[in-house]
């Protein structure tokens, strides 16, 4: 059977050089015909979306049948075949993605330890990717672009903790628990632009309340916690990749980079660029006293 491909779109970063760090390399469409077969064996993850129709997917030895809503994951050189249904074969919406911060982001979403589907509750992955497609061509720098838009995709792949899920079921008395929760929310959400406000909706409780629970265990405020954990997170983004500081601002949850760079250096006395540079600086400085050291001894 001869299968001609009907893109509603299709846009292909592959011929660019990508970042190595993380990067959207293509998003697209097809309608397949049925029983059309595809086997799929790169180098890259792949998440297809399932509009409409169904179809199955056999990979790692496992066979899913899968319907509308459902999403699964390709990891790179995993070998997977998926297959239209004869009598209504699927629709899907697909996004493919890689670099050295791939396989941890993977980790935080529904595909952690191994997992290869998901159900979603609706559908609003294809309109993201729809969205982004769209825009792909006429954007003036398509690899930023094409970076928001990842983010956005494995934004709604990030499962809600449980703990955030069963908030309704705290008890007044059990203030130790709100404790916990903030803790768990900020560590779940840190990258998106929350606002203490909207910690205190999620838990149903007051801000006065959060803050005077955070005093008594911690002796600071959720506010304080919630800048140390996005501080904490943008010194590793700093020292261990080589991304701009206004992109490692919106990984930590930051619209306006501005109020990224005024929290940083008011938390740390130097701007971004300034720690960075120290921080390599002091890497390198032990790094060649232990070599110096080394070579003595010998």
């Amino acid at each position: 059977m001869t299968h001609k491909q009907n893109p509603l779109f299709f846009h292909n970063s592959l011929e660019h050089l990508p970042n190595k760090h993380i990067c959207l390399l293509q998003v697209g469409w097809e309608k397949c015909k049925p029983r059309y077969q595809y086997t799929n064996y790169r180098n890259f993850y792949l998440v297809h979306f399932i509009r409409s129709g169904k179809g199955t997917l056999s990979i790692d030895n496992q066979t899913f049948s899968l319907n509308v809503n459902d999403v699964f994951l390709i990891r790179p050189n995993q070998l997977a075949v998926y297959t239209a249904d004869a009598e209504s074969p699927w629709e899907y919406y697909y996004f493919a993605f890689s670099g050295q911060m791939a396989a941890s982001l993977v980790e935080r979403t529904y595909f952690q330890n191994g997992q290869l589907v998901h159900t979603m509750k609706d559908d609003t992955l294809y309109q993201c990717i729809l969205d982004a497609a769209l825009g792909m061509e006429n954007c003036k720098i398509p690899d930023i672009y094409g970076l928001e838009h990842l983010f956005r995709f494995l934004s709604l792949l990030i499962p809600e903790p449980e703990a955030v899920a069963t908030l309704s079921d705290l008890v007044e008395d059990s203030p130790k628990k709100y404790l916990y929760a903030v803790q768990e929310y900020v560590q779940f959400n840190y990258y998106k632009p929350i606002q203490i406000s909207d910690i205190c909706d999620t838990l149903n409780i007051s801000r006065s309340y959060l803050f005077r629970i955070f005093k008594k265990y911690t002796g600071s405020s959720a506010e304080e916690y919630l800048l140390s954990f996005r501080l904490q997170q943008a010194k590793k983004l700093l020292s261990t990749t080589e991304l701009p500081a206004s992109t490692i601002a919106q990984l930590i949850g930051y619209v306006n980079s501005t109020s990224f760079y005024r929290m940083f250096k008011r938390m740390e006395g130097m701007s971004p660029k300034e720690w960075r540079k120290l921080h390599h600086d002091l890497t390198s400085q032990s790094t060649n006293g232990s070599i110096q050291e080394f070579s003595q001894n010998e």
